[in-house]
């Protein structure tokens, strides 16, 4: 859980920007078999996509907001198709 936590910090830390891609290895440890991992890589991606999004609402730079907002929009479509896999699943 220390790795997830480090990717955290630098989803939300300074200069976060630069690192947007890495929101892709919390969504791996929702793949993970310990169901505590799941729940803690959930609440990370929750806790990232809000700080972005107030960000966001924070932001003078058009061409960031733009980028970031259609980043959000991708990321918050992903984290709810997650929440709803992880829900319909069978095996959690």
């Amino acid at each position: 859980m220390d790795n997830l936590a480090a990717i955290e910090r630098r989803l939300t830390g300074a200069g976060s920007e630069s690192h947007l891609n890495e929101v892709e290895s919390l969504y791996g440890f929702c793949e993970s078999e310990d169901l505590r991992v799941v729940a803690e890589a959930l609440k990370a991606i929750g806790r990232v996509l809000a700080h972005h999004r107030c960000g966001l609402r924070s932001s003078a730079d058009s061409g960031t907001e733009a980028t970031l907002g259609q980043w959000l929009r991708q990321h918050t479509e992903a984290y709810h198709a997650t929440l709803v896999r992880l829900a319909t699943s069978a095996s959690p």
